[in-house]
Parts: C-alpha cells; sequence; structure tokens
C-alpha cells in the first residue's frame, strides 16, 4: 500500500537507525526505497540486514540533489501512496496505521495528506508542534505561505504525479513548496489530519548558511517568475504576508547557525506586517538565538 521515499547522503548512521525504527510501524503493508545521492561511501551494503518490510537501496552517480532523489525513488515504487521520510528524521509507530485507516473511510480518495509535526531541537533539548489546518482554498494559501509543510509531513496517491509531474529538479530548496503549489493549482484535494504523525529533528549549527540563503533566494525567484500571473492577483495585505514569510523564513536559517544576521529580516518582517510575533523574535534572536529555540 505505501512506499517510503528516503534521500540521504552521507547519513549511513542515520539511515540505519531510520530502518530499525520503520520496523517498529504497526502497519506492515510497505516498503522502503532508499536514494542515496552519491555520499562519499556506498552505503548499499546496508541492504544486507533482514527487515520485515522490502528494502530498495538506489545510489547516484553524480550528487543530484533531494528533488532528484525523490523523484527517482518515487519512479521506483512499487505502491499507490507514497510516503516522504527524511533521513535524520523518525514516524511515529502508527503513523501508516492512520493513513490507511484514513483513507479507508474516505469515499473519494485524497490526492495529498498532510499532517502535523513534532519538533524536536537536538542541540537544545526542546521540542513544540507544528501548526496546520484544514483550508478551503489551498492554491491562494500556498501563494502566501507553505500552509502544508515539509515532504515529511506528507503523503501523495500516484495519481496525483501522473496528473502534475515531479518534484522540480532545477530546484535546489523549496521543491516540495513548488510542488505543493502545483498540486493545488492543478486542483487536487487535499486533505489534513490533525496529528503529530512525524517527529521532524532538528540540529542547529549544522551547514553553511550562506548557501542555504542563496538556494532559498534562488528558488524563490523561480517560483515567483512561474507563477507571476497567479501572484499578481492576491491582494495587497496577502502579498504582504508573503513577503513577511519569506523575510522570516530566512532569518530562521541564520538563527539556526546562530547569525544574529536573522534579526534584520524578522524586523523587516514586522515592518511589512505590523506583526508583534516578528518584533518578538528578532529581539529574543539578538540577544540569543538558542533562546528562541527554547522558549518556541
Amino acid at each position: 500500500m505505501f512506499t517510503i521515499v528516503v534521500p540521504t547522503f552521507n547519513r549511513k548512521r542515520h539511515v540505519l537507525s531510520l530502518l530499525e525504527s520503520l520496523e517498529k510501524q504497526t502497519c506492515v503493508d510497505f516498503e522502503v526505497v532508499v536514494v542515496d545521492d552519491h555520499s562519499d561511501v556506498d552505503i548499499r551494503d546496508i541492504g544486507e540486514s533482514n527487515y520485515r518490510f522490502q528494502l530498495k537501496l538506489l545510489r547516484n552517480s553524480t550528487n543530484k540533489g533531494q528533488a532528484y532523489s525523490r523523484n527517482k525513488a518515487i519512479k521506483n515504487a512499487a505502491n499507490q501512496w507514497i510516503v516522504f521520510l527524511d533521513d535524520h528524521d523518525r514516524f511515529d509507530n502508527r503513523k501508516l496505521e492512520k493513513l490507511k485507516n484514513c483513507i479507508e473511510r474516505c469515499a473519494e480518495k485524497p490526492d495529498l495528506i498532510y499532517h502535523s509535526a513534532k519538533i524536536v531541537m537536538m542541540n537544545e533539548k526542546h521540542e513544540y508542534l507544528s501548526i496546520s489546518s484544514q483550508y478551503h482554498n489551498y492554491f491562494r494559501n500556498l501563494l502566501i505561505k507553505n500552509v502544508v509543510g515539509g515532504t515529511p509531513m506528507v503523503t501523495i496517491n500516484q495519481n496525483l504525479i501522473a496528473k502534475c509531474g515531479y518534484f522540480d529538479e532545477s530546484l535546489r530548496a523549496l521543491e516540495d513548496y513548488e510542488y505543493w503549489l502545483r498540486a493545488a493549482k492543478y486542483g487536487a484535494r487535499l486533505l489534513y489530519i490533525d496529528e503529530p504523525l512525524t517527529i521532524c529533528r532538528c540540529w542547529t549549527k549544522s551547514g553553511s548558511v550562506s548557501k542555504n540563503v542563496d538556494r532559498v533566494l534562488n528558488a524563490i525567484t523561480k517560483i515567483h517568475e512561474r507563477y507571476r500571473n497567479d501572484y499578481r492577483k492576491i491582494s495587497f495585505s496577502e502579498a504582504k504576508q508573503h513577503k513577511a514569510w519569506i523575510l522570516a523564513m530566512i532569518g530562521h536559517k541564520y538563527f539556526l547557525n546562530y547569525k544574529r544576521k536573522g534579526c534584520l529580516n524578522y524586523f523587516k518582517a514586522f515592518v511589512v506586517t505590523g506583526n508583534i510575533r516578528f518584533l518578538f523574535a528578532g529581539i529574543v534572536g539578538f540577544i540569543n538565538p538558542r533562546i528562541l529555540f527554547k522558549i518556541r
């Protein structure tokens, strides 16, 4: 019934732990497709272990990025429902069972199912729940910000891929956001489950913030160009909310690396919207970005 898609790069230890965690799923009707994005060491030998689910291990000939890796896994999937999982995240042990029950109860099958998540800040030893909701007009709401969330919170029907294609491999960031936009524009049926069925584990001070910001800005430019006519139709107030979302998203990436430069982004978001939440985040982040994650 389900194919779990896992892209990975230089995280063999995480993948091994992830596969062990999936052994605890109460629904056993699934396979796992892991795509190694040309790690320094080939990880395909982990397939020698015995799991109670079918495991497919694929390897890219060069580093291609997450969009390419997810697309490759989808093309090698044997099942109807594609469930996304990043190598450092984990599923609630009953996630697949709850997804199955939800799908079976729906007279008209959804194209995309999403849910909230538990966000765990590993270095700060703090956790909080992501906030989302069900919407009437997904496309308009997605033009403002990503109301669906990241791929580990999403399950899609293969019928959706047949209608609107795969992830855009030219994007090295926000490829998930662009896909949700595209799906909503195609009239996809989205269903929200108000339960944190994924545990998203986040490490601060990891990775290059400048590279991450550059990728986000480049992706936003491409997305704005692609949906230019649609963005022109949103209201002035909605456009300000969208601008603030982008500013806060970039500010968050700076704060993840404890860079006070993120304060400026949050202050700008406050100026754009007048939302006191952005001002508060900017002030706390200036004092100490680490505090911001602890009080989230």
